[in-house]
């Protein structure tokens, strides 16, 4: 372990206590083994806001629906789900979140009820202004930033459909959010900044590179597979993109034993999804229309909170957190033959 490594004093769900300042697990996602097993809706993902988007990302997971909930809808659910225990909302999106009219308001509001928003953003537009970065950091938003590359320019510009230069907007926008401190260590041992990186053929080599940057500035890294939905869903997606299950172990092998090595830690993998109870077992997905599933993965409508409560519909979900095993079944079909 590093010499300067402290671990954190609650120990959390598969990771145990973990060194602090490394980026292992970020803020809204610190959930203790006891929490997970005994709650309800802990953790859920909303898709709140417009479905607008100045990126044209070629495995998009959406399918860019209409949303027509209300703030004052928004807030009413928001208010259902902090009365049945939920203390983390996910704020996917549709589209690009933070150009949204209502995007602020949610956030402040999140704030004043104690709910923990974790709003994955593009790092362009918005995340380019200071004023509005330390509006997030006022109302401790943690912020998921998009990364398909921190190295290859051409491709993450390619990857986005991106006219705009993607790549340099984005790399402003994290050296932004590192000035304005959400990187800064804690004694719990968690970040309030992430970057969220789709792991394909062209990005794969650089992963480890990726991964060493989070750990040595406190920035949690999702690399993950594609999730089979939206356009990555499609026949026609290029699915040479795809990495095989081979390719993918041998880069968490290659993680675990930098993190062993270095940092005395062991990592049950690098994705966000193997230490993280997901929606499936620890909550709800939202779509912007009020309708309900139980993951992004799996569009099957369960419900739609425009007729029923929040609490009537989640009634009816079954759940045995026991079979949890840390893994996405619907990112486990996205590898390449």
């Amino acid at each position: 372990m590093k010499d300067d490594a402290r671990l954190s004093e609650r120990a959390y769900f598969k990771l145990g206590r973990i060194p602090t300042g490394i980026g292992a697990i970020m803020d809204g996602w610190e959930f203790t083994e006891e929490e997970f097993l005994n709650s309800g809706l802990l953790n859920i993902e909303f898709r709140a806001f417009t479905h607008n988007c100045p990126l044209d990302c070629q495995y998009c997971f959406t399918n860019k629906s209409d949303n027509t909930l209300t703030f004052d809808e928004i807030k009413d659910i928001l208010m259902q789900l902090k009365a049945l225990g939920t203390r983390t909302v996910n704020f996917v999106g549709e589209g690009e979140p933070s150009i949204d009219d209502k995007f602020m308001d949610v956030m402040s509001f999140c704030h004043e009820i104690g709910l923990k928003a974790v709003a994955f953003l593009g790092g362009s537009k918005r995340l380019l202004d200071r004023d509005f970065v330390r509006r997030l950091k006022e109302y401790n938003v943690t912020v998921v930033l998009k990364c398909d590359s921190l190295f290859n320019e051409e491709y993450q510009n390619r990857i986005t459909g991106s006219k705009n230069g993607y790549f340099k907007m984005r790399n402003r926008a994290l050296k932004l959010l590192m000035e304005e401190g959400f990187n800064k260590p804690d004694c719990k041992g968690t970040t309030n900044l992430a970057l969220n990186m789709i792991v394909t053929q062209f990005n794969k080599d650089e992963v480890l590179d990726v991964v060493k940057f989070g750990r040595e500035n406190n920035i949690f890294v999702m690399a993950c597979e594609f999730l089979p939905t939206g356009r990555s869903g499609r026949e026609d997606f290029d699915k040479d993109m795809m990495v095989s299950r081979g390719e993918m172990d041998e880069i968490r092998k290659e993680i675990r034993e930098m993190d062993e090595s270095y940092y005395g830690f062991i990592h049950p993998a690098f994705s966000s999804y193997t230490s993280v109870p997901c929606t499936i077992y620890g909550g709800i997905h939202i779509y912007g229309n009020g309708d309900v599933g139980r993951c992004a993965g799996d569009a099957t409508v369960l419900g739609s909170l425009q007729q029923e409560s929040v609490a009537d519909i989640w009634s009816r979900i079954k759940l045995d957190k026991s079979l949890f095993l840390g893994n996405c079944p619907f990112r486990d079909r996205a590898y390449k033959s």
